[in-house]
């Protein structure tokens, strides 16, 4: 079996990679309903939605806020 390595509290991962596309530390993370999506709030005041299977970032929301992202809610649709 192959050993993961120990990442910052500060970079959540997908499988073994640290989910580098926010500026500053993830605060949350939440799978979709159907496992097919994953999002992530930070600090850095956005939210990513990402696919998780190629640990890749699909949309970057941002918003005109000036608070850090604590906790993201999905429909359980998955439509919002």
């Amino acid at each position: 079996t192959k050993k993961m390595k120990r990442l910052d509290y500060k970079e959540p991962f997908i499988g073994s990679e640290p989910m580098k596309n926010h500026s500053g530390p993830i605060y949350v993370t939440k799978f979709s309903n159907d496992g097919l999506y994953l999002l992530s709030g930070s600090l850095d005041r956005t939210i990513t939605l990402w696919n998780p299977f190629k640990g890749l970032p699909i949309k970057t929301y941002s918003g005109i806020h000036n608070f850090e992202v604590l906790d993201v809610c999905i429909t359980p649709d998955n439509n919002r």
